[in-house]
Protein backbone atom coordinates (compact mmCIF):
# COMPACT_ATOMS: atom_id res chain seq x y z
CA UNK A 1 0.00 0.00 0.00
CA UNK A 2 1.80 3.04 -0.92
CA UNK A 3 1.57 6.45 1.12
CA UNK A 4 -1.42 8.49 1.33
CA UNK A 5 -1.99 11.38 -0.95
CA UNK A 6 -3.60 13.76 1.56
CA UNK A 7 -5.76 16.30 -1.25
CA UNK A 8 -7.47 19.22 0.33
CA UNK A 9 -10.03 20.43 -1.94
CA UNK A 10 -12.71 23.51 -1.79
CA UNK A 11 -16.43 23.87 -3.44
CA UNK A 12 -17.50 20.10 -2.63
CA UNK A 13 -20.44 21.73 -2.49
CA UNK A 14 -20.21 22.17 -6.21
CA UNK A 15 -22.70 20.43 -8.79
CA UNK A 16 -19.77 17.99 -10.27
CA UNK A 17 -18.26 17.57 -7.44
CA UNK A 18 -19.49 13.51 -7.60
CA UNK A 19 -17.01 13.66 -11.03
CA UNK A 20 -14.17 15.34 -9.94
CA UNK A 21 -14.29 13.63 -6.31
CA UNK A 22 -13.99 9.93 -8.53
CA UNK A 23 -11.35 11.26 -10.83
CA UNK A 24 -9.25 12.28 -7.85
CA UNK A 25 -9.79 8.38 -6.53
CA UNK A 26 -8.55 6.87 -9.66
CA UNK A 27 -4.82 7.87 -8.03
CA UNK A 28 -3.55 5.18 -5.66
CA UNK A 29 -3.66 6.28 -2.21
CA UNK A 30 -5.82 9.45 -2.48
CA UNK A 31 -7.27 10.76 0.57
CA UNK A 32 -10.16 13.43 -0.27
CA UNK A 33 -10.46 16.37 2.14
CA UNK A 34 -13.40 18.50 1.47
CA UNK A 35 -14.14 22.06 2.60
CA UNK A 36 -17.11 24.02 1.74
CA UNK A 37 -18.66 27.02 3.48
CA UNK A 38 -21.93 25.32 3.38
CA UNK A 39 -22.62 22.82 6.03
CA UNK A 40 -25.20 20.82 3.57
CA UNK A 41 -22.28 20.72 1.09
CA UNK A 42 -23.28 17.28 -0.80
CA UNK A 43 -19.73 16.35 -1.27
CA UNK A 44 -18.97 15.90 2.08
CA UNK A 45 -20.98 12.54 1.58
CA UNK A 46 -18.00 11.24 -0.35
CA UNK A 47 -14.96 12.81 1.30
CA UNK A 48 -12.53 11.14 3.69
CA UNK A 49 -13.42 14.09 5.80
CA UNK A 50 -15.11 17.89 5.85
CA UNK A 51 -14.42 21.07 7.34
CA UNK A 52 -16.52 24.06 7.00
CA UNK A 53 -14.46 26.85 5.71
CA UNK A 54 -15.38 30.70 5.44
CA UNK A 55 -15.59 32.12 2.39
CA UNK A 56 -12.44 33.57 0.59
CA UNK A 57 -14.40 36.85 -0.53
CA UNK A 58 -16.23 37.40 2.79
CA UNK A 59 -12.90 37.19 5.00
CA UNK A 60 -9.98 36.51 3.71
CA UNK A 61 -7.60 36.50 6.64
CA UNK A 62 -10.04 33.87 8.16
CA UNK A 63 -9.70 32.16 4.91
CA UNK A 64 -6.48 31.75 5.31
CA UNK A 65 -6.55 30.60 8.69
CA UNK A 66 -9.12 27.54 8.10
CA UNK A 67 -7.14 26.42 5.58
CA UNK A 68 -4.01 26.49 7.30
CA UNK A 69 -5.22 24.45 10.22
CA UNK A 70 -6.71 21.98 7.98
CA UNK A 71 -3.73 21.34 6.46
CA UNK A 72 -1.79 21.21 9.73
CA UNK A 73 -4.37 18.92 11.49
CA UNK A 74 -4.64 16.71 8.47
CA UNK A 75 -1.53 16.35 6.77
CA UNK A 76 -2.43 18.05 3.55
CA UNK A 77 -0.05 17.03 0.03
CA UNK A 78 -1.63 19.10 -2.21
CA UNK A 79 -4.22 22.07 -1.86
CA UNK A 80 -6.85 22.24 -4.88
CA UNK A 81 -8.47 25.80 -4.46
CA UNK A 82 -11.75 25.55 -6.73
CA UNK A 83 -13.00 29.25 -6.66
CA UNK A 84 -11.74 32.47 -8.56
CA UNK A 85 -11.41 34.08 -4.73
CA UNK A 86 -10.02 31.56 -3.66
CA UNK A 87 -7.28 31.24 -5.84
CA UNK A 88 -6.91 35.21 -5.48
CA UNK A 89 -6.36 34.72 -1.92
CA UNK A 90 -4.36 31.39 -2.05
CA UNK A 91 -2.05 33.57 -4.52
CA UNK A 92 -1.42 36.60 -2.55
CA UNK A 93 -0.33 34.16 0.61
CA UNK A 94 1.32 31.69 -1.64
CA UNK A 95 4.92 31.72 0.09
CA UNK A 96 2.77 30.97 3.54
CA UNK A 97 1.46 27.79 2.17
CA UNK A 98 4.67 26.89 0.61
CA UNK A 99 6.11 27.13 4.41
CA UNK A 100 3.57 24.62 5.55
CA UNK A 101 4.89 22.14 3.87
CA UNK A 102 1.90 21.93 1.20
CA UNK A 103 1.71 21.95 -2.75
CA UNK A 104 -0.30 24.32 -4.11
CA UNK A 105 -2.10 23.25 -7.81
CA UNK A 106 -0.58 26.29 -9.08
CA UNK A 107 2.85 27.52 -9.24
CA UNK A 108 3.74 31.00 -10.25
CA UNK A 109 1.51 33.24 -8.36
CA UNK A 110 2.44 36.71 -9.83
CA UNK A 111 1.10 35.54 -12.96
CA UNK A 112 -2.08 33.81 -10.96
CA UNK A 113 -2.57 37.46 -10.45
CA UNK A 114 -1.85 39.23 -13.48
CA UNK A 115 -4.00 36.93 -15.30
CA UNK A 116 -6.94 37.58 -12.95
CA UNK A 117 -7.10 41.12 -14.70
CA UNK A 118 -9.21 40.52 -17.82
CA UNK A 119 -7.25 43.58 -19.60
CA UNK A 120 -4.16 42.01 -18.42
CA UNK A 121 -5.01 38.72 -20.18
CA UNK A 122 -5.80 40.62 -23.54
CA UNK A 123 -2.71 42.50 -23.45
CA UNK A 124 -0.50 39.38 -22.85
CA UNK A 125 -2.34 38.13 -25.62
CA UNK A 126 -2.11 40.60 -27.85
CA UNK A 127 1.52 41.41 -26.98
CA UNK A 128 2.49 37.88 -28.12
CA UNK A 129 0.20 37.59 -31.23
CA UNK A 130 -2.33 35.46 -29.70
CA UNK A 131 -5.32 37.88 -30.25
CA UNK A 132 -4.96 40.36 -33.10
CA UNK A 133 -8.41 42.41 -32.01
CA UNK A 134 -8.74 45.93 -30.24
CA UNK A 135 -10.03 46.28 -26.75
CA UNK A 136 -10.43 49.08 -24.63
CA UNK A 137 -10.62 49.75 -20.70
CA UNK A 138 -13.87 52.35 -20.28
CA UNK A 139 -13.05 54.65 -16.98
CA UNK A 140 -16.30 56.02 -17.22
CA UNK A 141 -19.07 56.89 -18.63
CA UNK A 142 -17.81 59.09 -20.89
CA UNK A 143 -15.79 56.83 -22.58
CA UNK A 144 -18.35 54.39 -23.62
CA UNK A 145 -19.91 56.06 -26.37
CA UNK A 146 -16.36 56.86 -28.46
CA UNK A 147 -14.89 52.95 -27.83
CA UNK A 148 -17.69 51.19 -28.62
CA UNK A 149 -17.61 52.71 -32.50
CA UNK A 150 -13.93 52.29 -32.10
CA UNK A 151 -15.01 48.92 -31.81
CA UNK A 152 -17.59 48.70 -34.86
CA UNK A 153 -20.67 49.12 -32.85
CA UNK A 154 -23.71 49.61 -33.76
CA UNK A 155 -23.17 47.53 -36.16
CA UNK A 156 -20.86 45.14 -34.53
CA UNK A 157 -21.69 43.72 -31.11
CA UNK A 158 -19.47 44.40 -28.54
CA UNK A 159 -19.01 42.45 -24.63
CA UNK A 160 -18.47 44.53 -21.40
CA UNK A 161 -17.29 42.83 -19.10
CA UNK A 162 -15.93 43.87 -15.39
CA UNK A 163 -12.02 43.38 -15.49
CA UNK A 164 -11.98 41.55 -12.28
CA UNK A 165 -15.34 39.91 -12.75
CA UNK A 166 -15.49 36.22 -12.35
CA UNK A 167 -17.84 34.11 -14.71
CA UNK A 168 -20.80 35.67 -16.42
CA UNK A 169 -21.20 38.29 -13.58
CA UNK A 170 -21.47 41.37 -14.52
CA UNK A 171 -21.35 40.43 -18.36
CA UNK A 172 -23.61 42.45 -20.65
CA UNK A 173 -23.83 42.48 -24.62
CA UNK A 174 -24.27 45.45 -26.39
CA UNK A 175 -26.97 45.06 -29.23
CA UNK A 176 -28.40 48.42 -31.24
CA UNK A 177 -31.51 45.85 -31.51
CA UNK A 178 -32.54 45.80 -28.22
CA UNK A 179 -34.26 48.63 -26.80
CA UNK A 180 -34.74 47.49 -23.25
CA UNK A 181 -32.66 45.28 -20.66
CA UNK A 182 -32.97 41.80 -21.72
CA UNK A 183 -31.39 39.35 -19.30
CA UNK A 184 -29.71 36.06 -20.15
CA UNK A 185 -29.68 34.96 -15.81
CA UNK A 186 -32.16 36.76 -13.72
CA UNK A 187 -30.52 36.22 -10.48
CA UNK A 188 -27.33 37.72 -11.40
CA UNK A 189 -26.50 41.22 -13.59
CA UNK A 190 -25.71 39.83 -17.12
CA UNK A 191 -27.83 40.80 -19.99
CA UNK A 192 -28.14 42.64 -23.08
CA UNK A 193 -29.41 45.82 -24.36
CA UNK A 194 -28.15 49.30 -26.44
CA UNK A 195 -26.17 51.29 -25.18
CA UNK A 196 -28.32 53.83 -23.45
CA UNK A 197 -29.90 50.54 -21.71
CA UNK A 198 -26.48 49.51 -20.31
CA UNK A 199 -26.19 53.12 -18.51
CA UNK A 200 -29.12 53.10 -17.59
CA UNK A 201 -28.91 49.00 -16.17
CA UNK A 202 -25.59 50.14 -14.23
CA UNK A 203 -27.13 53.38 -12.46
CA UNK A 204 -30.24 51.40 -11.50
CA UNK A 205 -27.94 48.50 -9.47
CA UNK A 206 -25.56 51.10 -8.01
CA UNK A 207 -22.29 49.84 -10.46
CA UNK A 208 -19.53 51.93 -10.86
CA UNK A 209 -18.71 52.69 -14.66
CA UNK A 210 -15.46 52.04 -14.29
CA UNK A 211 -12.80 49.09 -15.08
CA UNK A 212 -14.82 47.86 -17.49
CA UNK A 213 -13.28 46.13 -20.62
CA UNK A 214 -14.81 46.51 -23.79
CA UNK A 215 -14.12 43.87 -27.00
CA UNK A 216 -16.02 42.49 -29.73
CA UNK A 217 -18.50 39.99 -29.46
CA UNK A 218 -17.24 36.89 -31.16
CA UNK A 219 -19.99 34.29 -32.43
CA UNK A 220 -18.53 30.85 -32.75
CA UNK A 221 -17.48 27.70 -31.55
CA UNK A 222 -17.07 27.90 -27.49
CA UNK A 223 -14.64 25.69 -25.77
CA UNK A 224 -14.21 25.26 -21.71
CA UNK A 225 -10.50 23.82 -22.29
CA UNK A 226 -9.05 22.42 -19.04
CA UNK A 227 -5.27 21.84 -18.98
CA UNK A 228 -2.05 20.57 -16.63
CA UNK A 229 0.70 22.65 -17.53
CA UNK A 230 4.81 22.83 -15.88
CA UNK A 231 6.64 26.06 -16.02
CA UNK A 232 4.70 27.04 -19.49
CA UNK A 233 4.97 23.74 -21.10
CA UNK A 234 1.95 22.50 -21.89
CA UNK A 235 1.69 19.05 -20.39
CA UNK A 236 -2.47 17.67 -20.99
CA UNK A 237 -5.58 19.56 -22.27
CA UNK A 238 -9.06 18.47 -22.21
CA UNK A 239 -11.28 20.52 -24.58
CA UNK A 240 -14.91 20.65 -24.39
CA UNK A 241 -17.47 22.64 -26.74
CA UNK A 242 -20.18 23.95 -25.04
CA UNK A 243 -23.58 22.83 -26.12
CA UNK A 244 -25.82 25.35 -23.95
CA UNK A 245 -29.15 27.00 -24.54
CA UNK A 246 -27.85 29.77 -22.76
CA UNK A 247 -23.80 30.54 -23.26
CA UNK A 248 -23.91 32.55 -20.39
CA UNK A 249 -24.70 29.34 -18.14
CA UNK A 250 -22.79 29.37 -15.18
CA UNK A 251 -23.27 25.62 -15.36
CA UNK A 252 -23.18 23.16 -17.80
CA UNK A 253 -26.00 21.44 -19.72
CA UNK A 254 -23.65 20.11 -22.31
CA UNK A 255 -20.64 19.49 -23.78
CA UNK A 256 -18.70 17.59 -26.33
CA UNK A 257 -15.49 16.26 -26.03
CA UNK A 258 -13.18 18.09 -29.26
CA UNK A 259 -9.69 17.87 -29.30
CA UNK A 260 -9.04 20.22 -31.87
CA UNK A 261 -5.45 20.54 -32.97
CA UNK A 262 -5.77 24.28 -34.08
CA UNK A 263 -7.13 25.33 -30.58
CA UNK A 264 -4.86 22.47 -28.76
CA UNK A 265 -1.60 24.35 -30.30
CA UNK A 266 -3.45 27.85 -29.63
CA UNK A 267 -3.52 26.88 -25.88
CA UNK A 268 0.20 25.46 -25.66
CA UNK A 269 0.83 29.28 -26.97
CA UNK A 270 -1.17 30.95 -24.23
CA UNK A 271 0.46 28.56 -21.46
CA UNK A 272 3.87 29.41 -22.81
CA UNK A 273 3.04 33.11 -22.79
CA UNK A 274 1.41 33.50 -19.03
CA UNK A 275 4.04 30.54 -17.60
CA UNK A 276 1.50 28.53 -16.84
CA UNK A 277 2.54 26.40 -13.94
CA UNK A 278 -0.22 23.59 -12.64
CA UNK A 279 -3.56 24.09 -13.10
CA UNK A 280 -4.92 26.17 -15.64
CA UNK A 281 -8.55 26.98 -17.38
CA UNK A 282 -9.23 29.06 -20.46
CA UNK A 283 -12.77 29.85 -22.23
CA UNK A 284 -11.75 29.99 -26.09
CA UNK A 285 -13.72 31.02 -28.62
CA UNK A 286 -13.07 30.06 -32.59
CA UNK A 287 -14.55 31.58 -35.36
CA UNK A 288 -13.56 31.11 -39.45
CA UNK A 289 -11.16 34.28 -38.63
CA UNK A 290 -10.12 34.35 -35.11
CA UNK A 291 -9.02 32.05 -32.29
CA UNK A 292 -9.33 33.67 -28.84
CA UNK A 293 -8.97 33.09 -25.04
CA UNK A 294 -11.35 35.47 -23.43
CA UNK A 295 -11.27 34.14 -20.00
CA UNK A 296 -8.63 32.41 -17.61
CA UNK A 297 -8.16 31.15 -14.28
CA UNK A 298 -5.94 28.91 -12.17
CA UNK A 299 -8.85 26.25 -11.78
CA UNK A 300 -10.55 23.91 -13.45
CA UNK A 301 -13.74 24.11 -14.81
CA UNK A 302 -16.92 23.08 -12.82
CA UNK A 303 -17.54 20.47 -14.78
CA UNK A 304 -14.18 18.85 -15.82
CA UNK A 305 -14.66 15.62 -13.82
CA UNK A 306 -17.50 15.01 -16.71
CA UNK A 307 -14.55 14.05 -18.64
CA UNK A 308 -13.94 10.78 -17.05
CA UNK A 309 -16.95 9.99 -19.35
CA UNK A 310 -14.61 10.48 -22.57
CA UNK A 311 -11.02 8.17 -20.94
CA UNK A 312 -10.05 11.33 -19.71
CA UNK A 313 -9.51 12.63 -16.09
CA UNK A 314 -7.72 15.59 -15.82
CA UNK A 315 -7.69 15.86 -11.67
CA UNK A 316 -5.81 12.65 -11.80
CA UNK A 317 -3.03 14.01 -14.34
CA UNK A 318 -2.85 17.14 -11.83
CA UNK A 319 -1.96 15.44 -8.71
CA UNK A 320 0.55 13.27 -10.75
CA UNK A 321 2.05 16.42 -12.03
CA UNK A 322 1.95 18.23 -8.87
CA UNK A 323 4.14 15.17 -7.69
CA UNK A 324 6.91 15.06 -10.04
CA UNK A 325 5.45 12.16 -11.84
CA UNK A 326 6.22 11.46 -15.47
CA UNK A 327 2.37 12.12 -17.24
CA UNK A 328 1.29 11.04 -20.91
CA UNK A 329 -1.61 12.38 -23.17
CA UNK A 330 -4.69 10.22 -22.06
CA UNK A 331 -6.15 7.74 -25.00
CA UNK A 332 -9.27 10.81 -25.20
CA UNK A 333 -12.61 9.09 -27.07
CA UNK A 334 -13.18 12.45 -29.05
CA UNK A 335 -16.59 13.28 -30.46
CA UNK A 336 -17.77 12.17 -27.27
CA UNK A 337 -21.27 14.03 -25.85
CA UNK A 338 -21.41 14.49 -22.77
CA UNK A 339 -24.95 15.25 -20.59
CA UNK A 340 -25.31 16.04 -16.81
CA UNK A 341 -27.69 13.15 -14.96
CA UNK A 342 -28.48 12.82 -11.19
CA UNK A 343 -26.22 9.31 -9.96
CA UNK A 344 -26.90 7.47 -6.39
CA UNK A 345 -23.73 6.67 -5.14
CA UNK A 346 -23.23 4.60 -1.27
CA UNK A 347 -21.70 5.90 1.35
CA UNK A 348 -20.36 5.43 4.81
CA UNK A 349 -22.44 4.18 7.25
CA UNK A 350 -20.95 6.77 9.89
CA UNK A 351 -22.59 9.08 7.43
CA UNK A 352 -25.56 7.99 6.98
CA UNK A 353 -27.17 10.11 9.87
CA UNK A 354 -25.91 13.54 7.91
CA UNK A 355 -29.41 14.16 6.10
CA UNK A 356 -29.09 17.08 3.64
CA UNK A 357 -32.00 19.20 2.53
CA UNK A 358 -30.81 18.80 -1.11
Amino acid sequence: MSKPINVLITCVGGKFMYDFISCLRAVEGVRVIGADADSEAVGQLISDSFHIIPMASHDPDLFVESISDIIKTQNIDIFIPSADEEVAVTAEHYDHFKQLGVTVSFGNPQTVKDIADKFNLLKTLKTNDLYDGNFYLIQSEEDISEKLYALGYPDQKIIAKPRLGRGSRGVFLFDKTKKNYEPFLDYRFCGTGNESVFIKAMKERGLPINDIVLMPYYDGQFYDVDIVAKKGELQDICIRLRQLKNQFSPTSTGHKITMRPEVIDYAAKVCKAVNADGIFDMDIIQTPRIIVAIDAAFRFSGSVGASRTAGHNMPAQLVRSLRGEFITRMDVKDNTALRPFWVMHSIDEVKENIELSR
